[in-house]
């Protein structure tokens, strides 16, 4: 059973140093998954009086696909929880994760269980790959040779569909610890930004142009407060959004049939306001900005003024219908068109319109999916890093 190496972090004899790292594991993810597709050659096209291009679910845009691709999906799935699991804990750091070394030994137990059900589909595909292309060979019956001309032998697909990680730290070499320090520093900088965000889609999906927030929504929260929490030695106030957050968890406490009302839900709006901004987060760990002094753009009312208002009025204001206003229609007196100017406005949209846009198209890739080796930046480490390392190449057993 292979260990984590937990070396302390140094600082390089210049007096550059490496905050965090001390307190961070990085991780490397290397899967790579067959595209199940080769390039289009012209001998695979018959084209002459009355011949057609071949269907688009066998050949697009210069490729041609050797099965049915949505065989594929589950690798591609497996994938998509990898990255999932470590962006729930980590930041994305030098062509991986940091992560809190407190965390590591607990991921990579998560990561080896990923692993089993990527090699159980990998072995259930290399036993179905044959049948595969009988199966696409039946469905494109005219293009049979050009399938079968262009197909792999399982041997070269084992090495195409792979899974393994890496786990280690880092210490840094002398000569490139002014670099690295750099590296370290980003982890704040981008821990703000994924609260930033994830704050700002919490606002747009589940509060904005609504007078309540649903009690789903509570998840949300509870995994960016562990986060930040898992990272709060990035920077030291990171505590006060923390507790920041249990204060709105908390109220989740107070749903009436599933939603969150007035004064509660305006305390979590100016909440979720304050992470939406990387100055009002900075105000708000200086201790410049409160909660009750944030206005929600939609124009609602302060904390402040929810709560210091009689019941009866913020149940007449937030929870009864608003009567809609008697207004009388203005008139507007319209000038006379001039139809050769219009005409040639349109024509100059129409122009503008045309000029301008652009055709996206969904191109399938050609080649093989890369493997996504890490990149090292050289003089970057003084020796080897001690690293777990989960590679199941050599592991034939299950063919």
């Amino acid at each position: 059973m292979a260990s984590i190496n937990n070396t302390a972090v140094s600082s390089s004899s210049n007096g550059a140093n490496t905050p965090f790292l001390d307190q961070v594991s990085v991780v490397w993810l290397d899967i790579n998954i067959w595209s199940g597709q080769t390039k289009l050659k012209p001998e695979d096209l018959k084209l002459g009086h009355g011949s057609e291009l071949p269907p688009t679910q066998f050949a697009h845009l210069g490729s041609k696909k050797l099965l049915d691709p949505k065989r594929l999906n589950c690798f591609t799935a497996i994938k998509t929880q990898a990255h999932a699991l470590l962006s729930k804990d980590g930041i994305k750091f030098m062509n991986g994760y940091a992560i809190p070394i407190n965390k590591a030994k607990d991921l990579a137990a998560k990561l080896d269980d990923i692993n089993k059900t990527f090699q159980f589909e990998k072995a259930q595909f290399l036993m179905e790959f044959e049948d595969l292309i009988d199966e696409w060979c039946r469905a494109y019956p005219e293009y049979e040779r050009s399938i079968r001309s262009a197909s792999v032998n399982k041997s070269d697909l084992d090495k195409k569909i792979n899974f393994s990680y890496q786990i280690f730290q880092i210490e840094p070499a002398q000569v490139n610890a002014d670099r690295l320090a750099q590296h370290s520093l980003s982890l704040y900088d981008s821990m703000i930004d994924e609260i930033v965000k994830v704050s700002n889609d919490f606002y747009y999906k589940s509060c904005h142009g609504i007078d309540y927030i649903s009690s789903r929504t509570k998840q949300t929260l509870v995994g960016l407060r562990d986060k930040i929490d898992g990272l709060s030695f990035l920077n030291g106030n990171f505590g006060k959004l923390v507790s920041l957050l249990n204060s709105c968890i908390s109220l989740y406490d107070k749903k009436i049939n599933g939603k969150i009302h007035s004064p509660h839900y305006h305390q979590i709006v100016n909440s979720v306001l304050i992470l939406s901004d990387k100055n009002k987060i900075e105000a708000y760990g200086r201790g410049d900005l409160s909660v009750d002094q944030v206005n929600d753009p939609q124009g609602s009312l302060t904390v402040s003024e929810v709560e210091s208002a009689p019941d009866d009025d913020v149940i007449a204001g937030f929870f009864q219908p608003e009567q809609p206003r008697q207004e009388t229609p203005e008139v507007i007196e319209q000038a006379p068109i001039n139809q050769e100017e219009a005409v040639s406005s349109l024509d100059d949209d129409i122009a503008n319109f045309f000029g301008t846009s652009t055709v996206v198209s969904n191109q399938d890739s050609v080649e093989d999916e890369p493997a996504h080796e890490p990149v090292v930046v050289p003089g970057l480490f003084n020796q080897p890093a001690a690293i777990v390392h989960r590679s199941y190449e050599d592991d034939n057993a299950l063919f």
